[in-house]
This record gives structure tokens, C-alpha cells and sequence, in this order.
């Protein structure tokens, strides 16, 4: 297969943290398709060329549908192209040449087409040598993709959806939203769509007999015909949703388009209010959403090819056609890890998933390495990550003077995760001075990017409160978890020490464009504790990680924004060094995290890559993180925590940070794209 790039799980409908679909393997036939906590969420699809059976997506190994069948052969997949919106997967079979795109159109400049809960599926034949071949089309989706639990009661239906398409769909008998919060679950209310034209043949039925029926003529008439109504459950033989498509006689090219959406009501349980997505916040149906994204499909399939292009032509400018392949992959990942959302005021509220770390909702030091995406393509998403924190750290909920780690468990915004108690906050638990310092240095990036400060305005005391904080306790912080917790609490963080000063500079910086008093005063504090960080943290060739911790280094990610933002606290030499002591302590998958581990973060290392301004530095980090998820036998979504001697993932996937990647882009544009300089929107 022409592939240069194998990424580590392939993303084929990515949606939402709930509606989540990838392929574990980049021949999609090879293996069950999987939600990202990588239980099975099965799709399989087949193709039929002149009587001849194809598989072409799932896998013929996994689960009862295909015990007893015969196993159709896999067809010869030739190429596969993950792009930021679509992957594209070319097979050749018998003088055919089929093309199967995966498309989710979370285009950012649109936030209403950006949270529709759908996904297209479209099917391409073209025949290679002149003559007319017969050709048929088969999908089938398992129920199971609408229900984590086995011994659930099911109810299935059509449901015609009006401009010559009609709708399968399925969910639990008893529809209990929001009904629990976690980590590495899926969801047990709503409806799974499958969506099709007219012309198509659906039916719900045994996968084993609707493919049989589908090998033996191409068709998959009456194989439900004794199928009850309603109540079993997948442990007793849930229905599958299967189309299947008649190309007829095809002698040069013929197309299919399908729609798989996922109708879950209500998404988010925000502060005691059950919020659906953003495009149903002036009250659309699914059903009108629906038409809408039919309707829609042949502009959307040209602004996504469109913007897949630009965004790769823009990767391969700042780090080249490698660096293009990571940008890619992370796009649809970092989005569909998250929920957008409307509040009571229409404002648009950006909740990520902290998928295999724990399960918390808008988590802040979760936000912040993924901002690099958002604050390149689309400011309004930052806010949307902002706006949660503040409005909890504003409310009697929150008792403490730093910021809040988190404001839940996904779904549920209605507080935090751990260490919050009736009466007391466990301050061992929480990240004082990492939050304080994340939340300041995004709301400054979203100030200078967007050129607006009715954000940090509106919730003042707190950011200046968090702010006096850093002032107090950031210099030389005390024994206290940071972002990376899992290497356990850190006294005296020379990193994390940079968060601080880097904080207080942001609000002097808000302070500017707002024209509130202070700016002086908390820039000149943010200068004084630079010079004294660069004092106490020298370790001969290099900074430490700790200030008592001779011989010990780290990753000093935390510098890029004194460059982005324009602060200029920190001597050049600095970053100099750094990136030298890096380079001699580079592995075969990139450079550790710090002197502790040989484990390692994506998104830390490629932020680390841009305190040089040396091309050739970034080139050779983005080599090593390539190199990483082109190799790692971890067969998941792309994680952003591995081991740099044998790139074995370390637990976290499918992390939003991973939006992290797009530093580069954002540190070579940042100045063009900002609107601060245009006049602060007060």
C-alpha cells in the first residue's frame, strides 16, 4: 500500500467524546472498528464486483455477527490519506478503483456546522479498463454503538426524513440522559441515524444474514422479515442498521452518499441546565439539522477538501510535509474531544473530555496545551473554554483564591471533579499556581488574538485575584501538582515558576488593553522575577527542574509564550541552552519530559521545538515526534504521553492536547492573525 505516514489509529466518524469512530489498523478491514476507549463500535463494509464479495471495512474476527459465515476477503487496500477533515481510502479490486471518504466537517469558521452530530460516509467506483462491471454497495452499523451495556432493552425504527431520504435508527428502550459521568465510557441514551437516499435498500436484521443475504444476490430484501418489534437487548440480538446500494451495470464512474448522525437529545448537564449542542440552541430538531446536512453536503465536501489543502499547505510552510502529517491527524481528534455547547445568553460554551486521565469536564491545564489550534483558526473557542472556569470560580461553588482545575465530569458541568468537598477544598489535590497561570496566559492570547476584552472585563476580580495569587506564590512554588501530575507533586518547579511569571505579565497585558490601572506594576513584578528565575535556576549548560535540584533538567515549554506574546522577560540565552541540553539528551522518539523518566509529551515537545528559531531544531523535533506515531505499536489515538525509548504510549489518548501540535503555525502567524492591533472591542 502507497503509505508513507502509518498513523497510529485512523479517524473515521469523530463527532463528539460520546460518537467516536476509529480504526485501530491503517488497513481498515483488518480490525473491528472502535470508539476511542477502544471497545468495539462496529461498522463493516462490503462490496460486490461482478458476484465477487469484498470486505473493505471491519473486521470478519470480532464479535458473533460472523460466526458460522463465510469470511468475504478483504479488498486490496492501495492508499490511505488521513487529511484534518476527511480520510480518504482507495482500494483496487478487479479492474475497479473504490474510494471511501470519511468526512466531519468541523470547519471552525462555522460553529453551527461545527456541531452538527453528523458524519459522512461517501462511496466512489470507477472502473479501470473500459468495460461494464456489476457492482453493490453493503454497510451495516452494530447497536451496540447506542448503548454501553449489553443487557439493554433496544427499540429500533424508520424514520422517514423527507428530500428522498430515509433513516434507520436505534437506541435504549429506556432513555436516562445524562445518566452517569466517567472516564472511558460510552454513551446509554439517544438514537444512533443511519441516513440514506432513497434509492438504497435498509433493513434492521442479524449482520450474519443480511450479509449473507447481501453475498448470495446483492441485496438484503426480507432478511428481518422475524424480527420483533422492540426489547431485545445486544446480548439477545439487537438489530443492526444496514444499507446497501444496487450501482447497477458501471462502465465509468458511480457515487453513494450515506449519513451516520447521533441524535443524544441533550449533551451537557451545565451548572443544573440540560444543554443540547450549539446548532440546536434557537431550537432546531435533529430532524431539521438533518435536512440541513443533506442539503449542505456538496458545499461542505468542497469547503472541507478546500480547507484540508490549505491547512497542509500551511504545516508543510512551518515544519514540512511530516509536521503536515501530525497536524492532520490532530485535527479531528482534538475537536471531537469535545462538546460545544450553548449557555442561557447563546454564548458558546467549549467543553473538552480529559479522555484517559480521568474523565473531567473543561478542564484547564487540558485547555491550555491545546489552544494552539484554536487560538490559530478560531478565538471564539477559547473563550468557549474560558467562559466555564470563570462563571465556577466567580459562584459560591468555589471557595478558593486560585483557579479550579476542572468544573466536573464529563457530562456533567455542575462542579468539580476531586478534591471539593461540602466544606473544604483538598488543596493537596489541586494545581494552585498551574491553573492561576493557564488561565491568565490564555484570557491575555484571547485578548490580543481576537482584539476583545469583554471576556476579561466581565470576570475582573477573578482574573486579578488570580493574579495577586501568582504575585504571592509563583515565584518559587510550593510542593503541588502541575499539568503533568502523573510524574507526582514537585516543589520548587522551575517550569512551572515560568507559568507564573508568564501569568503575571498576561494580566499586566489585560491590563493594557483594557486600560485599567496596574499594567505597570504587574509587568515590572514579572521582570523582576524573570531575572531572579534565570538566578536561581542555572545549572552550569542549562536551567533545572527543580531550584534545588542540582544536575536536574527539564522541557521548558512553558517559554514559547514569552515569544508569541511579545513579553520579552527572559534572555534569549535562555532558550539557547535549553534547546542545546535537549538536543544532547534526545532519544530515538524524542527528548524526556525532564531528568526523572525517559517518557516524554507530544505536545510539550513540539512546544519546546519553537523556543528555537532555527528551522533545523524544529525539523529535528518534529522528526522525533513523526517518528513516534508513525512507529508506536500502541494501536490508538494519538496519544500525547509515550515512552522515548520504545514509543509505547503511556495511558493518555485521545487527548484534546494534542491541538498542542499546532504551535509552530501559531508561533509564525500569531502577530498577522491578532486583532489587537486593529483596536481593542471593548
Amino acid at each position: 500500500m502507497n503509505q508513507p505516514f502509518r498513523p497510529p489509529a485512523v479517524p473515521l466518524v469523530t463527532v463528539d467524546p460520546f460518537f467516536s469512530i476509529w480504526s485501530s489498523g491503517e488497513v481498515l478491514h483488518r480490525d473491528a472498528t472502535r470508539h476511542w476507549t477502544l471497545v468495539p463500535h462496529e461498522l463493516v463494509g462490503l462490496i460486490r464486483v461482478d458476484g465477487k464479495l469484498f470486505r473493505f471495512l471491519g473486521s470478519t474476527n470480532q464479535g458473533p455477527a460472523w460466526r458460522n459465515a463465510n469470511q468475504p476477503s478483504g479488498m486490496n487496500q492501495t492508499d490511505l490519506r488521513v487529511e484534518a477533515t476527511r480520510t480518504v481510502v482507495t482500494y483496487r479490486e478487479a479492474e475497479i478503483v473504490f474510494t471511501v471518504t470519511f468526512m466531519t466537517p468541523l470547519l471552525t469558521d462555522d460553529l453551527d456546522v461545527l456541531s452538527r452530530p453528523f458524519s459522512y460516509v461517501h462511496f466512489a467506483v470507477e472502473t479501470t479498463d473500459g468495460a461494464a462491471h456489476s457492482v453493490q454497495i453493503y454497510f451495516d452499523a452494530a447497536a451496540g454503538i447506542a448503548s454501553s451495556r449489553d443487557d439493554a432493552p433496544m427499540v429500533w425504527e424508520e424514520a422517514p426524513i423527507g428530500d428522498g431520504w430515509k433513516t434507520l435508527r436505534t437506541g435504549t428502550w429506556q432513555q436516562n440522559r445524562l445518566s452517569h459521568r466517567g472516564d472511558l465510557t460510552t454513551i446509554d441514551w439517544g438514537y444512533l441515524n443511519l441516513m440514506c437516499e432513497g434509492t438504497a435498500e435498509t433493513r434492521f436484521g442479524p449482520a450474519r444474514e443480511m450479509r449473507a443475504k447481501f453475498r448470495a444476490d446483492g441485496t438484503i430484501a426480507d432478511a428481518n422479515a422475524e424480527l420483533p418489534r422492540k426489547g431485545l437487548s445486544i446480548a439477545a440480538g439487537a438489530p443492526w442498521l444496514a444499507a446497501a446500494w444496487d450501482l447497477g451495470t458501471v462502465s465509468g464512474s458511480a457515487e453513494r452518499l450515506m449519513i451516520l448522525g447521533y441524535d443524544d437529545g441533550v449533551s451537557i448537564d451545565y451548572f443544573g441546565t440540560a444543554r443540547p449542542a450549539y446548532c440546536f440552541r434557537n431550537g432546531l430538531t435533529f430532524a431539521d439539522i438533518a435536512k440541513l446536512a443533506i442539503a449542505e453536503w456538496p458545499k461542505l465536501a468542497e469547503n472541507c477538501t478546500a480547507f484540508d489543502k490549505k491547512l497542509r499547505t500551511s504545516a508543510e510552510a512551518a515544519g514540512g510535509a511530516k509536521y503536515a502529517d501530525l497536524v492532520a491527524l490532530a485535527y479531528r481528534q482534538s475537536i471531537a474531544a469535545h462538546k460545544l455547547i450553548a449557555d442561557e445568553d447563546g454564548e458558546a460554551i467549549f467543553l473538552s473530555k480529559e479522555c484517559t486521565s480521568n474523565g473531567s469536564i473543561g478542564t484547564v491545564d487540558v485547555s491550555y496545551p491545546s489552544t494552539p489550534l484554536y487560538l490559530w483558526l478560531e478565538p471564539e473557542l477559547v473563550a468557549g473554554m474560558l467562559r466555564p472556569v470563570l462563571r465556577f470560580a466567580e459562584s459560591d461553588m468555589w471557595p478558593a483564591a486560585y483557579a479550579p482545575h476542572d468544573v466536573g465530569t464529563y457530562p456533567r458541568a455542575t462542579g468539580q471533579t476531586y478534591g471539593v468537598f461540602i466544606d473544604r477544598v483538598e488543596h493537596a489535590w489541586q494545581m494552585p499556581v498551574e491553573e492561576c497561570g493557564n488561565m491568565l496566559v490564555m484570557a491575555a492570547a484571547h485578548a490580543v488574538r481576537s482584539g476583545s476584552t469583554t471576556l476579561a472585563e466581565r470576570y475582573w476580580p477573578v482574573l486579578e485575584q488570580w493574579a495577586k495569587y501568582l504575585v504571592e506564590n509563583g515565584l518559587d512554588p510550593e510542593n503541588q501538582l502541575c499539568t503533568d501530575d502523573f510524574a507526582g507533586h514537585l516543589a520548587r518547579n522551575t517550569n512551572l515558576s515560568i507559568k507564573a511569571i508568564l501569568g503575571i505579565a498576561s494580566f499586566a497585558k489585560l491590563c493594557e488593553l483594557t486600560g485599567k490601572a496596574g499594567a505597570d506594576r504587574y509587568r515590572t513584578t514579572a521582570r523582576e522575577y524573570a531575572a531572579r528565575w534565570e538566578e536561581m535556576a542555572r545549572d552550569d549548560e542549562h536551567y533545572r527542574l527543580t531550584f534545588d535540584g542540582e544536575g536536574t533538567w527539564s522541557l521548558k515549554y512553558n517559554l514559547v509564550w514569552d515569544r508569541i506574546l511579545g513579553y520579552n522577560l527572559f534572555s534569549a540565552s535562555i532558550a539557547e541552552k535549553e534547546i542545546a541540553w535537549y538536543l544532547k539528551h534526545a532519544d530515538r522518539y524524542g527528548v524526556p519530559l525532564d531528568s526523572r523518566a525517559a517518557f516524554t509529551k507530544t505536545d510539550w515537545l513540539i512546544w519546546a521545538s519553537c523556543l528555537s528559531q532555527d528551522r533545523t531544531i524544529r525539523d529535528r523535533f518534529i522528526e522525533l515526534v513523526w517518528a513516534f506515531a508513525n512507529e508506536t505499536p500502541d494501536r490508538a489515538p494519538f496519544s500525547d504521553w509515550y515512552d522515548t525509548h520504545d514509543a509505547r504510549e503511556q495511558s493518555f489518548h485521545n487527548r484534546t492536547v494534542i491541538g498542542g501540535i499546532y504551535m509552530p503555525l501559531l508561533v509564525d502567524h500569531f502577530d498577522e492573525i491578532s486583532d489587537s492591533t486593529k483596536g481593542v472591542n471593548r
